[in-house]
């Protein structure tokens, strides 16, 4: 098959890592005082898998510690909880992208406890 190169606008070739820009997101929420499966990040178009290659989290309270569940999709397999100290966060970088297992859908958190504030940022990659 034929591909187009890409060239900015002196006309070097460019060269990304990853994916061209169009294609990156990057998106956050914040979970207050709820164990409710919670979206943070939007399903992409129909066939579209939103990869995730960053993701970081912060628990904003100050007495309480958190385990934060993570899923790829809105009532899918969770994972294993990521533990957030109080005033505690987390920043993964993930290289290959952690793979969303279904197309269309929206990463999801769900916490340990009710009675803090969680924020996250997801940094990422759609794919087909």
């Amino acid at each position: 098959d034929r591909v187009d190169a890409m060239y900015d606008d002196i006309g070097r070739q460019v060269v990304v890592v990853g994916q061209p820009r169009d294609l990156v997101f990057s998106t956050g929420a914040t979970i207050t005082n709820t164990t409710a499966e919670t979206a943070f990040v939007a399903a992409g178009a129909a066939g579209v898998f939103r990869d995730l290659t960053n993701l970081i989290i912060t628990n904003a309270s100050t007495a309480t510690p958190v385990g934060v569940e993570i899923a790829s999709s809105s009532g899918g397999t969770f994972f294993p909880p990521i533990f957030l100290a109080e005033r505690g966060g987390a920043v993964m970088y993930f290289a290959p992208p952690w793979a969303q297992a279904t197309a269309a859908a929206s990463w999801t958190a769900r916490l340990s406890v009710a009675t803090v504030t969680v924020y996250l940022i997801a940094l990422g990659e759609s794919n087909v």
